[in-house]
């Protein structure tokens, strides 16, 4: 699974060159396999950093409709996109912000190259 998402946004618009990039396949795929429930906000984009806002998700909302336990949810999350961004570009890192299924009123979605970071 996690390289086939990964290989289905590599092309030239989106082979994953840096932090941007990356975050334009992710949402890609989330929008496309979870559908319009998604509501992402971009905070911040930049080649080197780039962060997103998650206001709306059909993963926590299902999660709370099958009274699913949220640790779940981050163990998922985590894994999903820790493979998908090494697969497209290994120069880059993401690590999650605030969390709603922790409590926060939103999720972020950070993005960094972890060349301009270090």
């Amino acid at each position: 699974m996690r390289h086939d998402s990964a290989a289905a946004v590599q092309s030239p618009r989106m082979a994953g060159a840096n932090a941007k990039s990356i975050v334009e396949a992710g949402a890609m795929i989330c929008m496309c396999s979870m559908g319009p429930e998604y509501k992402m906000e971009v905070l911040e984009a930049a080649e080197n950093r780039t962060v997103i806002k998650i206001l709306e998700c059909p993963w926590k909302n299902r999660m709370n409709e099958f009274g699913i336990p949220h640790d779940l949810l981050s163990t998922c999350d985590a894994a999903f996109w820790d493979h998908f961004v090494k697969d497209l570009n290994s120069n880059v890192a993401m690590r999650h912000g605030k969390q709603m299924h922790r409590g926060d009123a939103y999720c972020e979605w950070i993005f960094e190259d972890k060349r301009k970071t270090e």
